[in-house]
Parts: C-alpha cells; structure tokens; sequence
C-alpha cells in the first residue's frame, strides 16, 4: 500500500468528492478534515501518547456558507464513544444496533472500490466492483 493516496468519487447529480490520504507520523496532527461548500468538520486527535495510549479526540464544525454569516464553531463528543457503547451493548441485548449492516455496506463500498482501483490500476465503476472476485 502506498502512503500518499489520491482517489476522486464520481457520484450522480453533479457530486464529486476527492479523497486524499497520507500516512505519516503525528509531527502534523492526526486526525480528518472534510472541506465541503457548505462548512467543514474536523475530527481530530491531540496530541497523542503512545506508551500511555491517551488522547485529546474531538469534532468540530465550522459553517462556512457564502450567504450567511460566518457561524460559530460546533464542538461534539468523539463518535467512537457511543459507537462502541452501542455496539457493546447490542453484544449484551441482543438489541439492533442504530446502524444497520446495510448502512456499513453503504458507507464502506467507496472505499473498498477505491483500493480495487489501485489494486487493479483502472477506473472502477460499481458494476465492476460487484462482478469482481472477493480478494482476501
């Protein structure tokens, strides 16, 4: 696997997302920034022990709509705590989770289309990505 990726998603109704990752160390921070015409939302990691596996996670959003004044930022608790806690939970109910596998499916075929593309070195549309062989 490379450590600098490029992918572009080319969605109906005129929606292109570009997605680019580097893999490095903490010296620029860890976490993800989704720029969008609207606002952005940052998902970041402070700065992060190791050895003590502690960290300072948080989510912010920050409108940033030409029309409207320029809003104050939005600060929210990390996703993975009620994530995880509901997963946990649903381990010990037997309760359905708040996302449905097919939400999960839905959310990671991009991704999984994106490393077939690398893997195969070609454009990938989502009918080729069904007829492809599961790789393990």
């Amino acid at each position: 696997m490379p450590d600098t990726i490029a992918v572009t998603l080319d969605f109906p109704q005129d929606i292109v997302v570009t997605w680019q990752s580097t893999f490095s160390n903490s010296h620029y921070g860890l976490g993800e920034h989704i720029l969008g015409s609207d606002g952005t939302i940052e998902h970041t990691l402070g700065e992060s022990d190791m050895v003590k596996a502690e960290s300072g996670e948080h989510i912010r959003y920050f409108p940033e709509k030409v029309n409207r004044a320029q809003g104050t930022a939005l600060h929210g608790k990390t996703p993975d705590q009620n994530h995880m806690g509901n997963w946990i939970d649903c381990i010990r109910t037997r309760k359905a989770p708040n996302a449905s596998a097919e939400l999960g499916y839905r959310s990671a075929i991009a991704v999984h289309m994106a490393n077939l593309a690398y893997k195969h070195k070609q454009r990938v549309t989502l009918d080729a990505a069904r007829s492809m062989p599961v790789e393990f």
